[in-house]
């Protein structure tokens, strides 16, 4: 069984609530750390720099035990990583538009 089958049995036992279950599971997922094993952010386009000339993208991640702003870039056709290489990452949050 899928993650995804799991996630919608699961939401039939909440009966009307389901929906509500369903979009908690799915502001869970997108807020998890991503495992540099799983997936890289060189591989999501909307995580790109548009301003930088070079391809680069910018991320929040786990580096020796410690969460730090991180960068790939792209040189000579292939992705590195400006440091040494991050167990997790998470994209940037994106900041409020609005003063709280």
């Amino acid at each position: 069984m899928t993650l995804q089958e799991k996630i919608q049995k699961k939401a039939e036992g909440f009966g009307k609530l389901a929906p509500l279950f369903l979009e908690g599971a799915k502001f869970a997922l997108k807020n998890q750390w991503i495992s540099v094993k799983d997936d890289l952010p060189c591989n999501h386009e909307e995580l790109l720099n548009p301003n930088d000339k070079r391809d680069t993208s910018y991320v929040v991640a786990i580096l020796h035990g410690h969460i730090v702003l991180s960068r790939m870039y792209k040189l000579n056709g292939k992705w590195y990583w400006e440091n040494d290489e991050p167990t997790h990452w998470l994209p940037i949050p994106k900041l409020p538009t609005e003063h709280q």
